[in-house]
């Protein structure tokens, strides 16, 4: 089976057999297109897989409907079925999971089962991607969640507003006061990011009266992790595992 979370900032193509992430490839979404180059990368990858795995098919969770049509083009160049996720057509074995939910996006939908798969019932996921989100489940449902503007579309959006202020790497201050402007603005982001998260975390508990598992994934989940209040467990491949298990249903449901 092959897999592709489609973000708005990356494309990642996760190949698994027996239930392992055996390869993944990651490229810029707004330069992704299936060219010669792209088609020799996937070719070359399912010859190693073909011999482990007979789930022939692409279950593609994109929030950038724009880039499907390359997926397309490869699930028909390799001959597999393509699944496309959505909130609307999610298969009705995993349905009640969401509720009343309506326009939830692919990549927490399969952030969401993975979270259950492996996790357990009560689960907090936090996801730093473009946008910084976190999706509750409480007593197996998904209850609702909360979105901020990603740490690096926030770092983007000042220098691009603020002439004299230019991009910055995100990293750890242990002195919050700053003696320059690149110092000062690493606190900001740095330190701020970590009071929002913190609290927005106690909030959720406060409110649902429940004691949930903090699973972090994405890009910056491992800078922030040890400053979190609550122990949390960190999962990379959380999308990934996700669209697989969607994935998986989807087989044995036909």
């Amino acid at each position: 089976m092959i897999v592709v979370d489609l973000g708005n900032t990356n494309v990642v193509i996760g190949f698994f057999s027996n239930k392992k992430i055996i390869k993944f490839l990651r490229f810029n979404t707004n330069e992704f297109k299936f060219n010669k180059k792209v088609k020799l990368i996937i070719n070359n990858n399912l010859k190693k897989m073909k011999s482990l795995s007979n789930i022939n098919i692409v279950v593609l969770g994109s929030v950038v409907p724009s880039k499907n049509i390359e997926i397309k083009k490869i699930s028909k160049n390799i001959g597999y079925k393509l699944v496309n996720i959505e909130n609307k057509n999610i298969f009705s074995k995993i349905h009640n999971t969401f509720d009343l939910v309506k326009d939830l996006g692919a990549d927490r939908i399969a952030n969401t089962i993975a979270g259950l798969e492996f996790y357990g019932n009560n689960i907090i996921i936090l996801d730093f991607g473009t946008a910084t989100t976190f999706d509750i489940i409480k007593k197996s449902k998904y209850i609702g969640g909360v979105i901020s503007p990603g740490i690096q579309v926030s770092n983007n959006a000042l220098s691009q507003s603020a002439s004299k202020l230019k991009t910055i790497k995100i990293k750890k201050n242990y002195n919050i006061l700053g003696r320059n402007t690149e110092k000062a603005m690493q606190s900001g982001f740095y330190w701020g990011y970590v009071s929002l998260i913190n609290g927005i975390i106690s909030k959720i508990i406060k409110q649902k009266k429940f004691k949930p598992k903090i699973i972090l994934t994405g890009g910056l989940a491992n800078i922030f992790s040890k400053e979190l209040k609550l122990n949390a467990i960190i999962d990379q491949n959380l999308t990934l595992n996700g669209l697989y298990h969607i994935g998986k249903i989807n087989v044995k449901s036909k």
